[in-house]
């Protein structure tokens, strides 16, 4: 185990110029972090969307819950009856539960139940589609720069590891191990994208929440190995695995 720290660049001020078209003086900007407008200055977006290109848009949401099964239809004279048929979930929408069997005659059919949203995707490989359509790997948010473990965001169906929340020495982790286990996943030596490390810091929260790069500092060790807190290391994130 051992840290290094790497020389911060000072940030450039950048100046946005809200350019207003000749004759439509009421005309509106497109609002930053807003679906299919750009991102903000550090490339995050309104809560639900992703920047990708400098602009936020929908990955959209995961598939809906099955719905049950039809009930039977009564019982009819001399016919055949038709059993009901479930609802069908489209990508990001709910689904309703299968409708009751219509009878024409007989006995009552039994209704099929709704599946979940389908999509084309390949579910082993896929980090928007991990294991299952609409599982999205936590190593492919966009702030993330879109660099994945070196064995890939999704591997066999499973989302590889991915850097945690950003915590502080205030939050009472003193080692990448116990923040791991208070979420309910494990820590991974070297195994985050950002250089194969265990943990990164910065020096602010703000550096932090937007992975700013360079980073304060990094370290390759060990996950029990305590967390080096002291007045330049602030923000830490820790490499976890992804099971959730």
């Amino acid at each position: 185990m051992h840290c290094f720290r790497v020389c911060i660049a000072p940030l450039a001020v950048v100046v946005v110029v809200t350019a207003v078209a000749c004759g439509s003086s009421n005309q509106q900007t497109c609002p930053q972090g807003t679906e299919r407008c750009p991102c903000y200055a550090n490339s995050t977006c309104n809560s639900g969307l992703t920047c990708a290109s400098n602009t936020c848009v929908s990955l959209g949401g995961a598939g809906g819950t099955s719905g049950t099964g039809g009930q039977a239809g009564t019982t009819g004279t001399g016919g055949a009856s038709k059993g009901g048929t479930g609802g069908g979930a489209a990508t990001g929408g709910t689904n309703a539960a299968g409708a009751g069997g219509t009878t024409t005659g007989g006995s009552g059919g039994s209704g099929t139940g709704g599946g979940g949203g389908s999509c084309a995707a390949n579910t082993s490989t896929d980090p928007m589609n991990c294991g299952a359509c609409g599982h999205v790997c936590k190593n492919a948010n966009s702030v993330f720069g879109g660099a994945c473990p070196s064995a890939g965001c999704c591997v066999n169906g499973a989302c590889g590891p991915s850097p945690g929340a950003c915590i502080t020495q205030q939050s009472g982790f003193t080692t990448c191990a116990n923040y791991c286990a208070s979420i309910g996943e494990t820590c991974v030596a070297q195994g985050c994208a950002l250089s194969d490390v265990t943990w990164d810091a910065w020096v602010t929260a703000m550096r932090c929440e937007s992975v700013f790069n360079p980073v304060q500092a990094r370290d390759r060790g060990a996950c029990d190995t305590p967390i080096a807190w002291d007045g330049t290391i602030v923000d830490v994130r820790c490499c976890c695995t992804d099971t959730h």
